[in-house]
């Protein structure tokens, strides 16, 4: 036995800096994860987005709308090939494999020891639970593009640049651009901390040295920067030559505006919603999401409200708000406490020169400008988005850490991951397979698909009734044409191209007036009054619901004038 642990450990520190390693390593928590717990998307998007790539939706097509168009011209095919695989899901776990890999291969490549391996699991026990379980393309954004920069860095630390690994890194920098490119860059400013360190310590080489090194920073980067400035501008080009997507990317940002980040008060701005034709009833639909009626919820409409919200304006009244809640509620975020801890270990182990506490400080200082906008605009404290921001913070402090200090005992080592595991129960006590229940509602499904079998019919559905994101998990893949004539009354999808061309195919365009006396269409409705009281008074006052049929627990309702 104890031969045995020897050659282990022997085999070990021999194969602890090779790609293989880091691979396996990475694979092995993956599998782990999925064994004791339930992956699902930590919000609908991801399975929608997946519907306008499989063609469950409508016909397949590339304008993924959160997405980059390369990533739609990559997994169309893909379907095309095999329908049944759940591409989306399994492009996503390629990419969050292959960045959480470039990390732990870096980190054991500096660290040369033991130190490596319980510092890369003590980062998958945190992230990889947000990447591998909690799944969502904001957070891939952010996995994909900290481990491509952090990867470039490393290459082009060498003394020879490795061109392998700069490429690889620059791979992934360019999918976690196309994940979601806000997110990158706000995850990109956090990591030039590690630029910060490397500039720093030019200071150590001779003139000519410094500047080869200078200089090879500066093109390295320079690339990635070019890649993503050219992948950012082929999207919007495939947007802004077709008048319907380049319409609906301007109706899309408009609405987000109001449903993600809140409508003017109704009681304050009565008159102005008055005189646009919106009455409280209307104000009440329009708010839980089910705004399609593109005549009294137009674009114009959406712009004059808007222009009602105030405006957040920097003020010291601000700075003093945003300090009454920070740094105390990051607390709320589990990913934190992998910060803090990594933080421990860099008192520890770190770089204690005038150039390693100027990086910390510098460190803090990005995390809080770029956390202090985000609280700016109304988008903080979202996890999805937070989770990435304490990634990228997490590898600089790693960066930092000294090979020559780095030392562990395993005990010490199996305490540090087991306070890490303890640290995210607040979260993971949920999904861990003994608790969560099946990722999928089949009843749900069973309803969807026997809707989905009467194409004689279209069924208009309000959001809040029927959903396809609970009926199907993660690795399910939807049928094609699933809900090709299912058409929800609200979310990002309304006025897109696809559901435009759908809604066609049932004379309707405007679902609210044009589903009265409509044999073709059939209304799932949640709250049927204040849908008649809304089609009363703008579209038919004599207009009524008649119920039609039940299917599962959800009713039916055909709209007829009297």
């Amino acid at each position: 036995m104890m031969d045995f642990r020897k050659k282990g450990k022997i085999w070990v520190e021999e194969n602890r800096e090779k790609v293989i390693f880091a691979l396996g390593l990475n694979l092995l928590v993956m599998i782990l994860f999925l064994i004791f717990m339930r992956p699902f998307y930590e919000v609908n998007d991801d399975l929608m987005l997946s519907g306008l790539a499989n063609g469950s939706m409508a016909l397949a097509d590339a304008h993924m709308i959160f997405l980059n168009y390369i990533l739609g011209l990559i997994l169309i095919p893909l379907y095309r090939i095999c329908g049944a695989v759940s591409w989306y899901a399994i492009l996503q776990y390629l990419v969050v494999f292959f960045s959480f890999s470039a990390v732990t291969y870096v980190t054991m490549r500096r660290l040369k020891s033991n130190a490596g391996i319980w510092i890369s699991l003590l980062m998958l026990i945190f992230f990889g639970y947000e990447c591998y379980i909690k799944v969502q393309f904001t957070k891939t954004a952010s996995v994909a593009g900290i481990a491509g920069i952090f990867l470039i860095f490393y290459a082009l630390e060498q003394k020879k640049v490795s061109f392998p690994a700069y490429f690889a890194g620059l791979i992934l920098a360019c999918f976690g651009v196309m994940y979601r490119w806000r997110q990158f860059f706000a995850c990109a400013a956090l990591m030039t901390g590690i630029g910060v360190f490397l500039l720093l310590k030019l200071r150590e080489y001779q003139k000519q040295e410094c500047l080869r090194r200078f200089l090879t920073y500066v093109g390295g980067f320079g690339v990635l920067l070019g890649a993503a400035i050219g992948l950012i501008m082929l999207d919007n080009h495939m947007y802004n030559t077709d008048s319907a997507w380049s319409y609906y990317r301007e109706y899309n940002l408009a609405r987000a505006n109001l449903l993600d980040y809140g409508f003017p008060d109704y009681e304050e701005n009565r008159s102005t919603y008055e005189a646009l034709g919106i009455n409280e009833d209307a104000f009440h639909m329009y708010v839980s999401c089910n705004f399609n009626d593109p005549e009294k919820f137009s674009l114009d409409t959406m712009k004059t409200l808007i222009g009602l919200k105030e405006k957040t304006r920097l003020s010291k009244a601000l700075i003093v708000q945003f300090l009454k809640k920070f740094p105390l509620n990051f607390f709320q975020t589990a990913a934190f406490y992998c910060f803090l801890l990594l933080g421990f270990l860099w008192l520890l182990w770190g770089s204690h020169k005038w150039s390693g506490w100027l990086t910390v400080f510098y460190e803090i200082c990005a995390f809080g400008a770029v956390y202090f906008y985000m609280f700016y605009r109304g988008r903080y404290l979202v996890n999805r988005v937070d989770a990435g921001l304490w990634f990228g913070a997490c590898t600089v402090l790693i960066w930092l850490l000294q090979a020559e200090k780095a030392k562990a005992s395993g005990q010490t080592a199996s305490l540090l991951c087991l306070s890490a595991v303890l640290l995210n129960q607040s979260s993971m006590w949920k999904d861990w397979r003994i608790n969560a229940g099946p990722s999928a509602d089949l009843e749900q499904r069973a309803v969807l698909e026997e809707m989905s079998q009467d194409k004689e019919h279209l069924y208009l559905a309000k959001v809040g009734t029927i959903s396809e994101s609970s009926a199907y998990g993660i690795f399910d893949a939807m049928p094609k044409g699933l809900v090709s004539n299912i058409n929800w009354l609200g979310g990002w999808e309304t006025n897109s191209a696809g559901c435009i061309a759908a809604l066609a195919d049932y004379d309707v365009v405007n679902p609210f007036r044009d589903m009265i006396n409509n044999e073709k269409v059939y209304l799932i409705d949640n709250n049927i009054k204040l849908t008649m009281r809304y089609i009363n008074e703008f579209y038919d006052e004599t207009a009524e619901a008649v119920k039609v049929k039940k299917v599962g627990e959800y009713q039916i309702y055909q709209i007829k004038s009297k």
